[in-house]
């Protein structure tokens, strides 16, 4: 495994003295490398078995997407280890911290329905590429970070020994992951719900598709939470959802007051149509076909 010397280390964090701020599960350090690269530095727990660990970081050195940091190198330092990721972009912190305070910043908005959508449906991603990899994670708002765009990006630091799951063992983990991303997806709405801003707004095809997005995250929460869905499954309800995202940046254009969360955008005649032509786009041939059906109410 690429190692980096403790000493280095300290150099490239300045003695451990920037801290990143706003990231509350884990103690990370702004550093720079001596080649320029931009790292957040963690430290990891007291390990007494180095050969999990350094199993551990051979498959975590593997792990290359987009919605999951990149780790660079590790530093050992006595029991402990140093993990060393690479900040391609400037990290504002992790969910949690955001969902607690409502703001990175207080010259920051807060998070809307789109940005919401976008957190959901890129984690979704990462643990999809997870499980096609044979690995299972508990995705937390704690191990979910930010960039300045609110793109996600997950922290895996801790993942089963390699072959030590069966294959059923391997099923039901994952199963569990779907079930525990059900539950962030019930944290960002109960979020929604206590930080919203009714608008005024006379762009009906912008009210349809907020109201379009949140129906898709209930929708999705609640299969996630009954355990009847895998995680690619899950991607492509929300990547069906997403589309409405360019509804809203064309109503933007026509510089409509800032999107945020309103219970009563939308008649019930717009949440039957959407509803309905959700089910039409996504439902097809599988084993999940009956339990979509039932729950777009077609």
């Amino acid at each position: 495994a690429p190692m980096i010397s403790y000493i280095e280390l300290s150099a490239a964090t300045t003695g451990f003295s920037n801290k990143a701020n706003n990231i509350t599960m884990f103690s990370m350090y702004h550093g720079v490398l001596s080649d320029g690269t931009k790292v957040l530095v963690q430290s990891t727990r007291d390990s007494t078995n180095m050969r999990q660990l350094w199993t551990k970081v051979s498959q975590l050195l593997q792990l290359r997407h987009g919605n999951i940091i990149s780790l660079r190198a590790v530093s050992p330092n006595g029991p402990k280890c140093w993990f060393v990721y690479e900040e391609k972009v400037p990290i504002q912190g992790s969910l949690d911290a955001l969902l607690e305070e409502g703001t990175f910043t207080c010259e920051k908005p807060l998070l809307d329905i789109t940005c919401c959508y976008k957190i959901v449906l890129g984690v979704a991603c990462g643990l999809q590429y997870l499980h096609g990899q044979d690995l299972t994670f508990v995705i937390t708002p704690e191990s979910i970070l930010l960039d300045e765009k609110h793109e996600p990006m997950i922290v895996v630091d801790s993942i089963p020994s390699e072959g030590s799951l069966t294959d059923v063992d391997l099923e039901n983990h994952q199963c569990l992951g779907v079930m525990h991303f059900g539950t962030l997806i019930s944290k960002l709405l109960t979020y929604l719900r206590h930080f919203f801003v009714e608008v005024d707004s006379d762009h009906v095809s912008t009210r349809r598709a907020l109201d379009n997005q949140v129906m898709v995250l209930g929708e999705v929460e609640s299969l996630c939470s009954a355990g009847v869905l895998k995680m690619n499954e899950v991607v492509e309800m929300l990547e069906m959802g997403s589309g409405d995202g360019d509804l809203i940046y064309e109503a933007q254009q026509g510089n409509e007051p800032p999107l945020a969360f309103s219970h009563n955008s939308c008649t019930m005649e717009d949440r039957n149509e959407i509803s309905v032509q959700h089910s039409h786009d996504f439902v097809g041939e599988g084993p999940i076909r009956n339990t979509l059906a039932h729950s777009f109410s077609i």
